[in-house]
């Protein structure tokens, strides 16, 4: 029977079965008889039977999939279609639909059918859940008859794709500024086939329409970032205008040209319109100002004197009252010279005039306020003479600081900082002296000992060299607010072996004044290193040495700076040299670098870690001296989220961040609050010597860098070079165990002292120096590192300011506590130098 008569006779079957009622399924393919007799029914009857109707054949379920095989392929797929199952021995049946794209032919559908006649779809390579594409949730999940297979092939040829959001603004904005998965609306950027951003809960399939309802919120929400996004960057300056705030290591040669030269015209024009003000106001004054005359004088003096009460009352205890009572003090007095200022005023006025002596004469000159003279506050910076090294002066005016006659004996105790700053090379002639001020000066004995290390080398120099750095040392106290710049050395290419007398000399100083020198802090270079290294060449860690000058065995303890620790393991970590490694697990700056993109990539969401910046992954020189960049680096909320969301690759990494992270903390409390704010247990104050971090120190937090050395010397197949770029730099490492070590039994030892109730662990740090440096910098003005002469001159001032000199806003050290006056501390009266009546000669 030919297939032409099959069809025939099957045609007429089914006019005659819809007269009857009957429903007949019509089916778009075509039937090969000849490949029907090999078949059989479930039921065991021959399918080669004429007379069974082909509906119920193609309806007809199949005990296995080797059936359904061979029934499929008796029939002709819908068009693109292809049967792609391959030879008959595999265990699936796979079909595939072929588009054209590009002038190539790609896969867009793929089926597969296993044994247990579950089904899975793919679009384009990706895997698709029917339960969430809409036209498929009523599809069977088992296809076990060729029906449910074309039926199947027919709701994928008649569904359309979801495009998305296509548009090159959409794909842009989400780019940079994606969000994070948290809902419906966090939408991905699609490649699949063609590029657009979709809906984390995309349909991918849809019955009618363009877009699914999860991309239509999408595209509202991306809308509206947009507008905002392009409304903000209008309202942006242009990177190369003045008043940009762009930094400068981003910006290309061209741009940087065009923003000097935008900020020269500023200047010109700022310049005029300056002069301009001045004559407006010089004419002003000229044709309207009114000149008081001694009654008007008096008038203002008696209004002052009949409200003073009622100032006096109604203000709070502070400068402000005390501002004014001084004013209408020196209102009262007939001459200056019979006013006698308080030791308050005298600082607030020396920290106006460090800011600015212009800004100091004009404030005075206006008669608006009535100030001390230049000469009056250069009677009291210069009650010693600005010189280099030590002087008996220098060690009572730390003393009277200090209070050291009054104070209990817990509040005696002290500790030095060390550091040096890079000043201009420059000779300066200091008149009073006769001298040369900007040579190398680091004290009579070791300028005899670097000559005579020149004369044996035979490269000694004709004339001594110019200083480029001033070694400062500066006294902290660890129990009371006293910062003391103790004395400066300027020098240039100095070693730990020059830093020797100085160092013990300062301890012998104070300690024969009354302090309690508990140690010194150093920064990790490779002079401090030297320095710790020669008290004792035979020990591999040295971390305390026996104070020579104490009677009761006090134990003198070597500090490395803990914001310079975090500084140098954050640069180990981004460092591209080192391959740090520790169990089988990399540490890499790379995981921090996906971190940040994936959170950016929420940037109209929420965001995991909102601190973290550009400027923290991207480091620059600048950027790498700042503490708070590396601080929220190596961070707890770093840790959580790399474990959140970088698996287990980022282990190492977050438990590095986790155990800096409270090494910081520990090392770096300075208040009794944060720990209670920011519910952190490693910024409380230290109570006793049983408090657990310093149990936490010694065996956690060193167990974890000798656990992180051991892993790495047993790993084979490395050298010792190899090896050592595993780890953090060796500097590091020894200030991390220096600073640990030390702290641990510093602690212990000071509530062995009387009086002792709690400990500020950031009384070690180097902050104050570093705070000192930038009020240096701030005196410079267009230059901000002061020669010799100049620094020397600013340290004076600076020791009188003490309270109100007020910390840098650029500096390496930000978001310090802010500093207060304390009235009963500085009332007490400054020192200042006598003047010298004029002799005049006899004739």
């Amino acid at each position: 029977m030919g297939r032409r008569k099959f069809r025939l006779s099957v045609h007429r079957k089914n006019e005659e079965r819809k007269k009857q009622g009957v429903h007949v399924t019509t089916l778009p393919v075509s039937i090969d008889l000849s490949r029907l007799t090999d078949l059989s029914l479930r039921h065991g009857v021959p399918e080669c039977v004429v007379s069974l109707p082909i509906s119920a054949y193609m309806a007809a379920e199949v005990s296995s999939l080797q059936c359904l095989r061979k029934r499929v392929s008796a029939i002709s797929l819908p068009n693109q279609w292809i049967d792609a199952s391959g030879s008959s021995g595999t265990q699936q049946l796979s079909f595939c639909k072929l588009v054209k794209h590009r002038a190539q032919v790609e896969v867009k559908y793929a089926l597969t059918v296993d044994e247990s006649f579950g089904w899975c779809l793919s679009l384009f390579g990706q895997s698709l859940d029917p339960r969430t594409c809409g036209p498929l949730a009523s599809t069977s999940p088992l296809l076990r008859a060729v029906d449910d297979v074309l039926q199947l092939l027919g709701t994928l040829d008649s569904v359309k794709l979801c495009i998305g959001n296509p548009e090159e603004q959409f794909i842009e904005l989400a780019t940079h500024r994606a969000l994070l998965p948290c809902g419906e609306s966090s939408v991905f950027i699609d490649k699949t086939f063609e590029t657009t951003v979709r809906s984390l809960g995309c349909e991918r399939l849809l019955a009618g329409g363009t877009r699914c309802s999860g991309c239509t919120r999408s595209r509202a929400m991306l809308s509206k970032q947009l507008k905002r996004h392009s409304s903000a960057s209008a309202n942006l300056a242009d990177r190369t205008l003045p008043s940009s705030h762009a930094n400068l290591s981003f910006l290309s040669p061209s741009q940087l040209v065009t923003r000097l030269q935008l900020t020269h015209q500023q200047l010109r024009l700022s310049s005029k319109q300056l002069n301009r003000l001045k004559e407006k106001i010089a004419s002003a004054t000229e044709t309207m100002g009114v000149q008081l005359d001694e009654e008007a004088h008096k008038g203002l003096q008696e209004i002052m004197a009949a409200e003073s009460a009622r100032m006096t009352t109604s203000l709070p205890d502070g400068f402000q009252k005390l501002f004014w009572q001084q004013q209408n003090e020196a209102a009262s007095k007939s001459s200056a010279k019979g006013m006698r200022w308080h030791p308050l005023m005298i600082r607030w006025c020396l920290y106006l005039r460090h800011r600015s002596s212009g800004a100091y004469d004009m404030l005075r000159e206006s008669g608006c306020l009535k100030l001390p003279s230049q000469r009056t506050l250069r009677d009291y910076t210069h009650f010693v003479k600005a010189a280099t090294g030590f002087s008996t002066e220098i060690d009572e005016m730390v003393a009277q600081a200090a209070n050291i006659d009054e104070c209990e004996v817990y509040q005696k105790h002290v500790l030095l900082i060390l550091d040096e700053m890079h000043i201009r090379e420059d000779l300066v002639f200091n008149k009073h002296s006769g001298e040369l001020v900007g040579f190398v000066n680091l004290g009579d004995i070791n300028q005899h000992l670097v000559a005579f290390e020149q004369a044996l080398s035979g490269e000694r120099q004709p004339s001594p060299p110019l200083a480029s750095t001033m070694m400062v040392f500066m006294v902290r106290g660890l129990f009371t607010k006293l910062q003391f710049a103790y004395a400066q050395f300027p020098c240039g290419s100095i070693t730990g072996d020059l830093l020797f007398g100085p160092l013990w000399e300062a301890v012998y100083r104070l300690e024969r004044r009354g302090f309690k020198v508990m140690g010194a802090t150093l920064d990790g270079n490779a002079v401090n290193r030297r320095l710790i290294k020669i008290h004792d060449l035979r020990s591999g860690l040295l971390h305390k040495v026996a104070n020579p000058f104490t009677d009761d065995g006090r134990q003198f303890y070597f500090f490395s700076d803990p914001p310079h620790l975090i500084k140098t393991v954050r640069n180990c970590w981004s460092s591209k040299s080192r391959q740090l490694w520790c169990n089988g697990k990399k540490i890499e700056w790379r995981h921090l670098q996906e971190l940040y993109e994936r959170d950016i990539q929420g940037g109209m969401g929420l965001r995991l870690l909102p601190k973290l910046k550009y400027e923290h992954i991207h480091l620059s020189s600048f950027s790498k001296m700042r503490v708070d960049l590396a601080a929220q680096v190596l961070s707890e909320s770093v840790a959580k989220a790399l474990r959140l969301t970088g698996g287990s690759e980022v282990v190492e990494t977050a438990r590095l961040a986790e155990m800096l992270d409270k090494f910081f903390d520990a090392l770096n409390v300075s208040n009794y609050t944060d720990g209670v704010h920011e519910r952190k247990r490693f910024k409380h104050p230290y109570r006793s010597a049983e408090d657990f971090r310093l149990k936490w120190l010694e065996e956690d937090f060193l167990g974890f860098l000798d656990e992180w050395e051991a892993s790495v010397k047993d790993r084979p197949g490395f050298s010792k070079g190899d090896k050592k770029m595993m780890l953090l730099s060796p500097a590091t490492m020894l200030g991390l165990r220096i600073t640990a070590k030390s702290f641990v039994e510093l602690v212990r030892h000071l509530f062995t002292v009387p009086g002792v109730q709690s400990f500020f662990s950031q009384r070690i740090c180097q902050d104050p120096l570093e705070k000192f440096f930038g009020c240096q910098r701030q005196r410079g003005g267009t230059h901000d590192n002061p020669n010799a002469r100049e620094f020397l001159q600013n340290t004076q001032a600076l020791r009188v300011i003490n309270s109100f000199c007020k910390d840098p806003a650029r500096g390496n050290c930000r978001g310090g506590s802010k500093r207060t006056v304390d009235l009963e501390q500085e009332n007490r009266p400054l020192p200042k130098r006598p003047r010298r009546s004029q002799k005049i000669p006899q004739s």
